[in-house]
């Protein structure tokens, strides 16, 4: 039943409940390792010479002072250097470049607690050792680490006292080597049902981490099966470990602590991240993959064969060089000569018998040396073959000359530059490769940051404002009334839901990273310039076009923010270009001063009808008073009759008929008067009804020359 267990087809769920249930999920996750560990053996081995090979160890063997020519290690450092000069910046942006304040914001927040979270826990030395395996053994591995510490509030802390809250957040990444890491044999990554990362933990380790979960009593009887010496040696327990290993089991989302050896799991934790994708690791960096395994095979054992070459010649070399000496003969009846060797410049060696050297042919007849001439031809053959054979490797690699710094003088500049573009898009396939890694990790990190981060710690690490449930409210009653609200620098309750909701966040925000290479600094400069150059031009032939019809100032406006929306510099642009828009729309809702011509005008015609509405009232108050003075006379006549009669004392009857015809006499004089006074008073309306005419007219000429005067001010602005 055991091998049966090995053999699980992936996905088989039945099949391994069964054997879980007949072997103990402990012991079945031990059959797993030990599965893994077989598929990988060949990858382990050829990654621990290699390293060797690296750092420069040699075996304890009869060549073990043969001399070496570290290719490898020459190789590794310049690919480090083109593959990675720098850790990338996170550049989270709206995924569509529209007018989306929410999405704005919600891109800001994220990045900006992503590059806190960099910066905070050092991500770049993470990142740079796993490009140091990914260059060895052939793979490199980082892990993506959330820890949330919770505490219980105290009074005046703003939490119910009593209630657990989450107090500290942390997220960072951890390099894995890549020894101990493990997964389901399988064929492609998105096949992969499980992955493991091995631990070391003392015993103080195990009980920090696994007393809750298994008992202190347990945990004791938990086997510390590794020690740093080998088996033969008795290492005391106070340096052994514990080989631990974190298992994350996609097909269950679960994630399973197993000790080889021991009968159970240490502990059992549900889904602890809840991502999309389950693991917390990005597709580990491969470095020769084929598609018939996911076990990558390391770089160097593509032109292994090359580099034992090289090996060799350099070598015998080394050994053509040590022999390579000024050695000879001489006769022995010159003792002297012996003395020559060692003489120094410029002296000269006596010797007793030199007629006789003399006569024997001099010092020619009487030393001889060693011929090195054909010794330092195969010397020189060898640097040849050995420079061959350099460059047959820097082929293989694909690292081209001039990406070394070596230039050939007699080289124009034009083809210099087309072998430098060459050895760029060799590289650049690995470069993509390494900045997509490093993207596909982050966006792991945005995800945990947008789903687990609390909305105050989230305010923390970005300085925004976090809005309460009265000021949300405030805003969204703003925007149901359509006035324009600014959400720069504030955290709301809109942007949360769209963070904390997977579909949502990846609709409207795209995770991405700049370059991991060096930039180009005059191209970037030139596409700042250019961009600058194009913004000033854009508003120099729109300002006229703004100022004659107010109403394109939106459009204007949106043209503008739309081109530099596709610049990373754009977005901090784009938002002075919204104040500037909206400053300038309110400058247009305010009542413009108004044209001196235009006031003049209209204080005359103000004068003018000032004045006839004065000539109308004293038109008026004449008629008044001359209408009071006839009715005076009327009564003063009326009394002096009465007067007359009561004074002449005339009989009744006299008086009477006098009276009569005095009073038909008077009546006849005051319908005279009256009449007259009706046709003054008809006059004086008339008068009155001309005045008002020539007020109205008057009034109807000033409107139209204010009219014309200010059509004139516009026309000359």
């Amino acid at each position: 039943m055991a091998e049966a267990s090995i053999k699980l087809e992936s996905g088989d769920i039945e099949a391994r409940k069964d054997a879980e249930a007949v072997a103990g999920r402990a012991k079945y996750w031990q059959q797993q390792i030990e599965l893994s560990h077989k598929d990988h053996r060949d990858f382990l081995e050829d990654g621990r010479e290699v390293v060797k090979r690296y750092k420069g160890e040699k075996k304890q063997t009869v060549r073990s002072n043969q001399k070496r020519f570290n290719i490898l290690f020459s190789n590794t450092e310049t690919l480090r250097a083109a593959v990675f000069a720098r850790m990338a910046k996170p550049d989270i942006r709206r995924r569509f470049a529209d007018r989306d304040p929410v999405g704005k914001q919600v891109a800001e927040i994220v990045e900006r607690s992503a590059i806190y979270c960099q910066d905070a826990y050092d991500s770049e030395k993470q990142v740079e050792r796993a490009i140091e395996d990914y260059l060895l053994p052939g793979r490199g591995i980082v892990k993506v680490c959330y820890e949330a510490q919770t505490a219980k509030a105290e009074p005046g802390e703003g939490e119910t006292e009593g209630k657990e809250y989450v107090a500290e957040q942390t997220l960072y990444e951890e390099y894995v080597n890549w020894d101990d890491f493990r997964h389901e044999p399988a064929k492609t990554w998105d096949k992969v049902t499980w992955i493991a990362f091995r631990h070391r933990m003392s015993r103080d380790d195990l009980h920090t981490n696994f007393d809750s979960s298994l008992g202190a009593t347990l945990v004791e009887a938990v086997p510390l099966n590794w020690s740093p010496s080998p088996e033969s040696e008795r290492v005391p327990d106070a340096f052994k470990r514990a080989e631990v290993w974190e298992i994350w089991d996609k097909t269950e989302r679960d994630r399973y602590w197993m000790v080889p050896g021991f009968d159970r799991l240490l502990r059992e934790d549900e889904d602890p991240y809840g991502l999309e994708d389950f693991y917390p690791i990005a597709e580990p960096l491969q470095a020769v993959a084929s598609n018939d395994t996911f076990i990558p095979r390391t770089e160097f054992s593509v032109y292994q064969d090359q580099a034992d070459g090289l090996d060799e010649i350099e070598a015998r070399i080394d050994r053509l060089t040590r022999a390579l000496k000024r050695r000879g003969v001489y006769d022995s009846t010159f003792k002297e000569l012996a003395r020559l060797s060692k003489a120094n410049d410029n002296e000269f060696v006596p010797v007793k018998n030199y007629a006789d050297l003399s006569q024997k042919g001099g010092l020619a007849a009487a030393f001889q040396a060693e011929d090195l001439a054909s010794m330092a031809q195969v010397l020189g053959e060898l640097h040849q073959q050995r420079d061959l054979r350099v460059q047959t490797i820097y082929e293989v690699v694909g690292i081209a000359d001039i990406m070394r710094g070596s230039s050939d003088p007699r080289e124009t500049l034009g083809a210099q530059k087309i072998k430098a573009q060459f050895g760029g898009n060799r590289l650049k396939k690995r470069q993509d490769k390494v900045q997509k890694w490093i993207r596909d990790t982050l966006r792991i990190k945005c995800e945990i940051i947008a789903e687990h981060f609390e909305p105050q710690k989230l305010a923390e690490m970005t300085g925004f404002t976090l809005v309460d449930p009265q000021q949300q409210a405030q805003i969204q009653m703003a925007q149901q009334q359509g006035q324009p609200v600014s959400l720069d620098g504030l955290i709301t309750s809109d942007m949360i839901k769209v963070m904390r909701n997977d579909k949502l966040r990846s609709y409207r925000v795209d995770v991405e990273t700049d370059s991991t290479v060096f930039e180009d600094a005059e191209s970037e400069k030139q596409a700042v310039t250019e961009m600058v150059t194009a913004a000033s031009k854009f508003v120099e032939s729109w300002l006229p076009v703004i100022q004659a019809q107010p109403a394109m100032l939106d459009m204007a406006f949106e043209m503008l923010s739309f081109a530099l929306r596709r610049f990373k510099a754009g977005r901090t642009l784009e938002d002075v270009i919204e104040q500037t828009r909206l400053k300038l729309q309110q400058a247009a809702s305010q009542p413009k001063p108004p044209d001196p011509k235009v006031q003049a005008e209209q204080a005359k015609a103000q004068v003018v009808a000032q004045q006839a509405q004065l000539d109308m009232q004293a038109a008026q108050q004449k008629h008044q008073m001359e209408m009071e003075k006839l009715a005076a006379e009327v009564q003063a006549q009326r009394a002096e009759m009465d007067m007359m009669m009561q004074e002449l004392g005339i009989k009744r009857e006299a008086a009477m008929i006098d009276m009569a015809a005095q009073r038909e006499q008077a009546a006849m004089d005051a319908q005279s008067r009256q009449a007259d006074m009706a046709q003054r008073a008809n006059e004086m309306a008339m008068a009155s009804e001309a005045a008002q005419q020539k007020h109205d007219m008057g009034l109807q000429m000033m409107a139209a020359k204010a009219k014309q005067a200010k059509q004139g001010s516009a026309a000359n602005r």
